[in-house]
């Protein structure tokens, strides 16, 4: 893409087109692959091939020489991030044994996932706030990218790849493959889920890339955690398929009753105050007058 240029009356048009597009194509990916039969031992296979194209991708960028090698590497880092995700997500689902169980961890994820969004010692806030983030967003997280004009190719060509327009947390991909592979495990509504889910995570986007200088309360919009709404339309779709026993209704409530109060006050006593307004410069005023009125107000500053 970095070598594609549009004209700049179609650029949003392509541009929006683009973000559905890799929007859509991982979920895809992490639907038809949590279809297959999986065990523990493929699971960890699958993850480590992931993380081999991941970060060797990742580290070959920084050595490659020329946009092409750059840009090809680059795109099997990417891949690589979606493969150990879905990886990782199928075996954490091997790992369940009652499907009353995703209750309680969509509900944690949730609030976690909160806390590391909004929270200023959370990845995401560390890495947007260019602090000691152990790894850039960059390198961790899935990029979707965006088109350029004739005016901006260069840069892009000159990098490789497209630049990022925005990025999806390897935590948000994870999970999701672990519902889709439950889902299938249990024998529950995963093709509803996945029609449901890619839609509502596309509005989603949109809403962060539409609206990213807008502030509800103490909550930017430049950055939202993908695993809440992951989390709610996964319980909505499969609604009528939980029947919680009276101590799996205990856990929910209580990791709810516990949890929210705590995101929630987290979240604001941690937003900083206003600035202070810094005084203005002291400035000598020196009108153009004659010698003996320029000594009425030599003393004068403003």
């Amino acid at each position: 893409m970095g070598y594609v240029a549009v004209p700049v009356p179609m650029l949003d048009a392509t541009n929006t087109v683009v973000t559905i597009l890799f929007m859509v194509l991982p979920i895809v990916a992490l639907f038809f692959g949590a279809g297959h039969e999986w065990d523990i031992k493929f699971a960890i296979a699958v993850v480590i091939v992931g993380v081999l194209f991941h970060v060797g991708g990742t580290e070959l960028v920084k050595m490659a020489e020329g946009p092409v090698a750059k840009g090809v590497l680059r795109a099997a880092a990417q891949a690589g991030l979606v493969t150990w995700c879905m990886g990782a997500g199928a075996a954490l689902a091997t790992l369940l044994k009652d499907r009353n169980m995703l209750l309680p961890i969509a509900a944690f994820l949730a609030l976690f996932d909160m806390w590391l969004v909004f929270a200023p010692e959370g990845f995401v806030q560390k890495a947007m706030s260019g602090g000691n983030a152990p790894i850039s967003l960059e390198a961790a997280a899935y990029a979707i990218p965006r088109m350029f004009s004739d005016s901006a190719q260069d840069a892009a060509i000159a990098k490789g790849y497209a630049s990022d327009l925005a990025f999806v947390g390897p935590a948000d991909l994870l999970f999701l493959g672990m519902f889709f592979v439950a889902l299938y495990k249990f024998q529950m509504r995963p093709k509803e889920t996945f029609r449901a889910i890619a839609p509502v995570l596309v509005i989603y986007l949109a809403i962060v890339l539409k609206f990213p200088d807008v502030w509800l309360g103490p909550i930017r919009l430049s950055a939202l955690p993908a695993l809440l709404p992951i989390g709610i339309t996964v319980l909505w779709v499969n609604r009528k398929e939980f029947k919680l026993l009276p101590d799996e209704r205990a856990i929910t409530i209580g990791l709810l009753a516990l949890g929210i109060p705590f995101v929630i006050w987290r979240i604001i006593v941690s937003q900083p105050g206003p600035e202070p307004i810094p005084p203005p410069p002291s400035v000598v005023w020196s009108p153009p007058f004659d010698k003996s009125e320029k000594d009425l107000f030599r003393d004068y500053k403003f």
